[in-house]
């Protein structure tokens, strides 16, 4: 195992290839295709592989407003929503622990709810 791997979060596993996934979230590509990267929509595919594991920043819009998660580490992140910035402890806490208008972002991302959904 490389040092990288060895700081990963939990969550993150490699598959026998040796490319990074997500253990919580992970991709299904005979359900779900190629297209995601194994996920349902490409909101899914940006939050758990894009965010998660390769720790890029995402930019989203929900209801008219526009949100940006600035790309991060896995010690504290913020999340900058509408001149509201909350901290979380991980990436993955934000993802589980977020909510946007009262509705949790997790339940927005499964459902294909958000719109404009792009790494930044």
């Amino acid at each position: 195992m490389s040092s990288t791997e060895n700081d990963d979060p939990e969550y993150i596993g490699y598959d026998l290839g040796g490319y990074p996934f997500n253990t919580e979230f992970p991709p299904n590509e005979r359900l779900y295709g190629m297209h995601h990267g194994g996920y349902p929509s490409n909101t899914a595919q940006v939050f758990f592989y894009d965010f998660l594991v390769q720790l890029y920043g995402v930019v989203f819009s929900f209801n008219n407003k526009r949100y940006v998660i600035p790309e991060c580490d896995n010690d504290t992140l913020v999340n900058i929503t509408e001149n509201t910035r909350t901290v979380f402890d991980s990436p993955i806490d934000l993802v589980k622990m977020a909510t946007i208008d009262g509705i949790p972002l997790l339940t927005l991302i499964k459902e294909d709810r958000l719109e404009n959904v792009d790494i930044q």
